[in-house]
């Protein structure tokens, strides 16, 4: 197992190559990851596709506009932490 498998971490590619933080990255895309889910993919800057299939949700606390094909445009960007939260998916219902 490896350290993204547990807690909140942010996938990024920098340099030709995918890299692990612990801080939200401040541009470019990213996928946010909680106990090595991805709970969010981020597009350009204010396009998200938060996944909603898994355990766990990840929950804006931003202003956002959700489109017609699922994902979300939010007004402010980059995010920081306090414009989400991760929460029990109520909707989950785990494996067939």
């Amino acid at each position: 197992m490896k350290l993204q498998d547990f807690g909140l971490w942010f996938r990024y590619f920098s340099e030709y190559e995918f890299k692990w933080s612990a801080s939200v990255p401040q541009s470019g895309y990213y996928d946010i990851y909680y106990d090595g889910q991805r709970l969010v993919q981020l597009w350009n800057k204010f396009s998200f596709l938060i996944h909603d299939d898994k355990p766990h949700i990840a929950k804006l606390k931003i202003k956002f506009i959700k489109s017609k094909e699922g994902y979300y445009l939010v007004e402010k960007c980059p995010i920081t932490l306090d414009d989400f939260e991760i929460m029990e998916n109520p909707d989950y219902r785990g494996p067939p």
